[in-house]
């Protein structure tokens, strides 16, 4: 009995010793803070310059994503030679959150990668890429154009440009809160159909 008794304690002192250690924390890799989006708005409004600003038009395009990402529709056109500016909006739980993102300005920016060499420019208006002048320099064959706000990213001064690949932006650190694409197609002009 005592041989059995002996055994059992040994089996018990080996479970909790086990568990002892197995449950000890390694040092703890901090977590990024990401939002969760219901919807992404982005507006395209037309764009004419005057002397050194611009005035604005109508608006040109508004595409929406779901919670998933997913645009509403398939395609999308854009004049070529045209600027417009982009306004994005963000909304979690069904209220608009950009004061919250721009209040951490220092750590988002908005990328966009994708586009052809030479089709597309884009110039932050408010250091982070809610707000922005989006020139569409040439008509091009339709491409998917990604677009990715990163949280958590250590800027530098000047900030990264709007289009450095992930594989450079990465490099900064952080992650996405944002991370969708659509197929844009710059056009030569109106009454281009499909």
């Amino acid at each position: 009995m005592k041989k059995h008794f002996k055994q059992v304690a040994i089996v018990l002192f080996a479970i909790a010793s086990f568990s002892i250690t197995s449950c000890k924390k390694d040092s703890p890799v901090p977590e990024t803070n990401q939002e969760e989006f219901d919807k992404t708005v982005f507006t395209f409004v037309e764009l004419e310059a005057h002397d050194d600003h611009y005035h604005e038009h109508d608006t040109a395009l508004t595409i929406t994503f779901d919670a998933k990402g997913k645009p509403d529709k398939s395609h999308y056109h854009l004049t070529a030679g045209q600027k417009y500016r982009l306004y994005i909006s963000l909304y979690s739980k069904g209220e608009l959150i950009n004061d919250e993102i721009l209040e951490e300005a220092s750590i988002h920016q908005f990328f966009f990668t994708g586009a052809p060499d030479g089709v597309l420019n884009y110039t932050y208006e408010d250091n982070v890429g809610l707000k922005g002048i989006f020139d569409v320099q040439q008509e091009s064959t339709t491409f998917p154009l990604n677009v990715v706000l990163r949280h958590g990213i250590k800027k530098s001064n000047p900030i990264l440009a709007w289009n450095t690949p992930r594989s450079e932006y990465a490099k900064a650190g952080g992650a996405d809160d944002l991370n969708v694409s659509f197929d844009l197609h710059p056009v030569a002009g109106e009454g281009h159909g499909h």
